[in-house]
């Protein structure tokens, strides 16, 4: 194809079959493979036994005109794809969405020179729909978005815009700016939203920040599923949030296994509206010169904030324990009632203990929270601040008999992984039979 082929203003809905074979456009042209116009809806399926292809070859294309997409979806209408691939495109993006609707249930969007899909809201005209994408199956792969200040190698929200991902994947992208996976950018007149509750982001690469998942400005990110694996950058391996206000709400889903070579191996907390907001799921395992799991910026005033049964523990930073990092001054609120499961770990800058890292809250939450550094324990203290003390958490040693008998121990509280002995005199005509362990962990 050397020109577009748009679809018939006359036609509502057309679907395409690809069937195994390609269909190809001369990429010395600047603009689009197919253009759906407004309220119009085309269905991509293949039916082949080898993928079908929406392909682009050639290699002279004007960067000023940009509009070299496989797929240009116009204001009011609708793509749905289903199956085949969209492969080798070099300007602007694969998948445009103008104030439409793209639903991805199966096929790939993949080895593309640029961004895979541009969801591109109005800024300005708020009349003008919202554009949606919503993932429930199928492929964003292995596509670079090149320039120190592209961002957005899998998906670019911009504006008003919103991106729900329930299944498939978004995995091996890069970008040359932030948002190796993912980048969410909203402005005042528009919130760009970002909810995922199934699917996984992996092996993503940012070379500046947030690997995975880039979030800047009047933008949300809602994780209550899912996994983000895998992925790296300078800062925030995983997550970076960035601008006012930028929100991760956290309820469910991995963060796992996630790199970044400076700060926030899983979540970086950058500016003064950066608010993270932890009620649920785990983060595990993720690595960073400073902050494993999550770190917030000693120059700002970014947030923290804990409810729920969240699990964060398993990371690292230069091979130390290090889950969340809390700079000098740094603390961590607790919004509202926490529950059985949660288990955070606390690194403080400030060594000189004891380091109070919470307000104060009237009923105690230690129990929650456990130290990194081996010299430390976490204490409820007379204040009712949660605080790094010195030494390490000493437990108690309470015994039980049925009246039976008599039973002694050689010490009343100790470290964890301290061993103590356990004497049992049974009565005249009794036996000893076990120990039970009533609460707490013994073995």
């Amino acid at each position: 194809i050397d020109d577009t082929w748009a679809l018939s203003q006359t036609i509502p809905d057309v679907s395409l079959c690809l069937n195994g074979h390609k269909l190809i456009i001369n990429a010395n042209y600047n603009r689009p493979c197919i253009s759906i116009p407004s309220y119009r809806t085309l269905t991509l399926t293949d039916c082949g036994r080898t993928a079908g292809q929406i392909v682009a070859q050639g290699s002279q294309y004007d960067l000023e005109h940009y509009r070299n997409y496989a797929v240009d979806i116009g204001a009011g209408s609708q793509f749905n794809m289903y199956g085949g691939e969209i492969t080798g495109f070099k300007a602007d993006a694969a998948v445009h969405n103008y104030a439409g609707k793209f639903y991805l249930f199966g096929g790939k969007i993949t080895h593309n020179d640029t961004l895979g899909v541009y969801i591109h809201g109005d800024s300005q005209n708020l009349t003008t729909p919202m554009p949606v994408f919503n993932m429930f199956g199928g492929e964003i792969s292995y596509n670079t978005a090149d320039g120190s200040d592209v961002n957005g190698g899998g998906v670019l929200l911009l504006y008003r815009s919103k991106f729900n991902m329930s299944g498939g994947s978004i995995k091996n992208n890069t970008a040359g700016g932030s948002g190796g996976g993912i980048a969410a950018y909203g402005t005042s007149n528009g919130d760009a939203t970002l909810a995922i509750s199934g699917g996984e982001i992996s092996g993503n690469q940012a070379a500046s920040e947030g690997g995975a998942v880039h979030v800047y400005g009047t933008s949300t990110f809602n994780l209550s599923g899912g996994k983000i694996t895998g992925n790296s950058s300078v800062d925030g391996g995983a997550i970076y949030l960035n601008r006012e206000p930028s929100v991760l709400n956290m309820s469910g889903g991995v963060i796992s296994g996630n790199t970044a070579t400076g700060n926030g191996g899983a979540v970086y907390i950058y500016r003064s509206g950066s608010v993270c907001n932890l009620s649920g799921g785990t983060i595990e395992k993720n690595t960073a010169n400073v902050g494993g799991g999550i770190y917030i910026n000693p120059h700002n005033n970014g947030q923290l904030k804990i409810s729920g049964n969240p699990v964060v523990k398993g990371n690292t930073a230069s091979g130390d324990a290090n889950n969340v990092y809390l700079p000098s001054g740094k603390k961590l609120s607790i919004s509202a009632a926490m529950s059985g499961g949660a288990s955070i770990g606390i690194t403080t800058e400030n060594k000189n203990y004891p380091v109070v890292f919470s307000g104060k809250y009237g009923q105690d939450y230690s129990d929650y929270f456990f130290a990194d550094a081996a010299d430390a324990h976490v204490n409820y203290n007379a204040n009712t601040e949660l605080e790094l003390a010195a030494g390490a958490k000493k437990y108690n040693v309470y015994i039980i008999t049925d009246d039976n008998g008599t039973a002694t121990v050689s010490a009343s509280s100790a470290t964890a992984g301290t061993t103590i002995q356990l004497t049992a005199t049974p009565n005249n005509g009794y036996h000893f039979k076990e120990w039970q362990v009533v609460s707490g962990n013994a073995e």
